[in-house]
């Protein structure tokens, strides 16, 4: 006999969520777990063993496992009524036995499960990301919908996903969703979340750095001929206008007598006076087969910021 203590049923009931309608496999199988841990599950799968006949004599080992299987049988029942919302546990408090109680359950909620398979299927499919949300926050409710998939047995190609999940970017991520999907190398979901918090982090930063303080450096470009320095005047200028206390660059074209320019090499900086103050002198290089006029994914304002990032 399987003896089960109110304390004991009152702990295992606490980790398992009431049923109400939803998720019915997964319910399922929590309660599956539970009936076997305490022991009587076994009477969902093994018939009562059978009243003697008229004139028949039953053992007293019969008689006991006749009892203990009735005992069992209403321990479990009492497991499923207990494991189910209100509602549900006023429908079906009157069923029988717990087999018949739990054949009821799988007959009604395994059908509307496979209504709810098509239903997941479309939802993951249908979900697009929105700006002026969190993306990770977005990115998170995608996964909750994934493990749903491995609840219901649904298996989906890893790169299919991450490669629907890339798609699903908001409009302001045009720039970094192109970049992710011209990689030469396939990445996972896991490594997918970590260039998404990654990014959405520097965002946030910019955005602190553009919109928070005013009193933060903000690159302020200043277009001169000044290749060989800046007038030390300037000095003077500069720590005296209040306006000016920002990040300042000073930049001058120079052609070099070489076909092209690699990206990296682009931008040359250095640290003029006063030294507490970020103010920068930038060349900005470029070899006559490069085309300066040419449209790039990057406004050149943003690449002359991104490479001063390093400075500042």
């Amino acid at each position: 006999m399987a003896f089960v203590t109110l304390k004991d049923m009152g702990s295992d009931f606490h980790r398992l969520e009431r049923f109400d309608g939803g998720d019915f496999v997964r319910w399922q199988r929590k309660m599956h777990f539970l009936l076997v841990t305490v022991k009587v599950y076994y009477v969902i799968v093994n018939p009562r063993p059978p009243e003697p006949g008229e004139n028949e004599e039953e053992s007293v080992a019969k008689t006991r496992e006749r009892l203990r299987w009735d005992q069992d049988d209403e321990i479990c029942r009492g497991h499923i009524l207990n494991g189910m919302s209100n509602t549900l546990f006023d429908a079906y408090h009157t069923v029988k036995t717990a087999k018949e109680l739990w054949n009821q359950l799988e007959r009604r909620y395994i059908t509307e499960d496979a209504t709810s398979k098509r239903f997941i299927v479309s939802k993951f499919f249908d979900y697009k990301m929105v700006d002026g949300r969190s993306v990770m926050e977005q990115f998170n409710e995608i996964k909750s919908i994934l493990d749903r998939y491995s609840q219901h047995k649904l298996a989906l190609d890893e790169f299919i996903v991450v490669t629907s999940i890339i798609d699903k970017l908001p409009p302001s991520w045009k720039n970094f969703r192109n970049n992710l999907k011209h990689r030469k190398e396939d990445i996972n979901l896991d490594e997918l979340g970590t260039h998404l918090r990654i990014e959405e982090d520097l965002r946030k930063e910019e955005k602190s750095k553009s919109e928070g303080d005013p009193s933060s450096p903000r690159p302020r470009a200043i277009f001169t001929e000044a290749v060989q320095g800046i007038s030390p005047i300037f000095s003077h200028y500069v720590s005296n206008v209040l306006a000016l206390h920002s990040v300042l660059v000073f930049v001058s074209m120079k052609s070099l007598p070489i076909s092209r320019v690699p990206p990296e090499e682009r931008f040359l900086f250095r640290r003029v006076e006063p030294y507490e103050l970020a103010v920068f002198r930038c060349i900005v290089r470029y070899g006559y087969k490069d085309d300066r006029a040419r449209k790039e994914s990057q406004t050149f304002e943003v690449l002359l910021a991104n490479q001063l990032k390093e400075f500042i």
